[in-house]
């Protein structure tokens, strides 16, 4: 319960923060390819993904009790997360109401292999680690 916890949450602060229009790929041919209100847009929202995303791995895991039983299952969180994110992407093309599917498969990657790689896999996994110490200093 607590990984499919983690990795719903994950996935629904990286959507909300991709919908928000604040975790976007960038396009390097074109200097970014975002709007001037994203681009001078403050920093609050990212650092609220980040922090959000950390301290719940640093809940996780003194859940778990156990560094080693939180850190092993960061990984299937983060997946599931990733999964979460993907599909929440892709849902207008699984229901047919987008005209070309494929292009919307692609974006999704492409925005979900952004928001989750590498930042957030290194947030998360220094909240779980810091989480396991505190759970084991505490319990």
């Amino acid at each position: 319960m607590v990984v499919a916890g983690l990795g719903t949450s994950i996935g629904t602060f990286a959507l909300g923060t991709i919908f928000q229009g604040l975790l976007l790929p960038k396009v390097i041919g074109n200097g970014g390819g975002l709007l001037a209100e994203v681009l001078n847009a403050s920093s609050l929202g990212i650092w609220a993904f980040y922090l959000s995303c950390f301290a719940a791995c640093v809940l996780a895991a003194l859940v778990l009790g156990d560094i080693s039983n939180a850190v092993l299952s960061f990984f299937p969180a983060y997946l599931l997360g990733a999964l979460v994110t993907y599909l929440g992407l892709i849902v207008p093309a699984l229901t047919g109401t987008y005209p070309d599917p494929s292009v919307l498969e692609e974006s999704a990657t492409i925005f979900t292999f952004t928001a989750f790689f590498p930042l957030l896999l290194l947030d998360g996994l220094a909240g779980t680690i810091i989480g396991g110490f505190l759970s084991e200093r505490i319990l």
